[in-house]
């Protein structure tokens, strides 16, 4: 059984190989700049190529505002065993407009579920004032970048997010 150290080591692991690559590739493509990733100690990579197939699509379209993949939704008990995994259902894949997704956002078109499973191009942040933002929730970071660019949305789970039940 994974502990919640367990979790961390390997998404430190993860991050450690792969952001330094990512890094370079972005200081020698001037439109890609260095990404933004944000993951919480209850996400983990489960793709361990993800940031690389998320750095060659950002790399290949400069319109991209952000890459993304599917989630699992793992559930667990108070002992931090596997109670399920439920694979988080969206109805959007590929290359889509982000004006298109934008006027549907959360409506008929769904979000990912976490920004784990998202590289988000940091220009796209930096040119539509990120920082000056009250509130950063997951939907509003979404919603912003779908602002600046399109998106890109892998089918395949490439994270998962835990929901810790709590003991009494």
């Amino acid at each position: 059984l994974a502990t919640e150290n367990d979790i961390l080591l390997q998404n430190l692991s993860i991050i450690k190989n792969y952001i330094p690559k990512i890094t370079c590739a972005c200081s020698e493509i001037k439109s890609l700049d260095v990404p933004n990733i944000h993951i919480t100690d209850d996400d983990f990579l489960v793709d361990e190529f993800f940031f690389k197939k998320a750095a060659d699509l950002l790399e290949k379209d400069s319109s991209l505002a952000f890459v993304s993949g599917g989630v699992n939704m793992r559930y667990e008990n108070p002992d931090g065993t596997v109670k399920k995994i439920v694979r988080q259902s969206m109805n959007v894949h590929g290359r889509i407009d982000g004006s298109t997704y934008l006027q549907d956002f959360q409506g008929e078109l769904t979000k990912p579920t976490s920004t784990v499973s998202t590289v988000f191009r940091k220009r796209a942040f930096d040119e539509m004032n990120a920082l000056d933002m009250k509130e950063c929730s997951d939907s509003s970071m979404y919603m912003l970048a779908l602002l600046w660019g399109n998106a890109f949305i892998f089918e395949d789970v490439v994270a998962e997010y835990r929901i810790r039940q709590r003991g009494s």
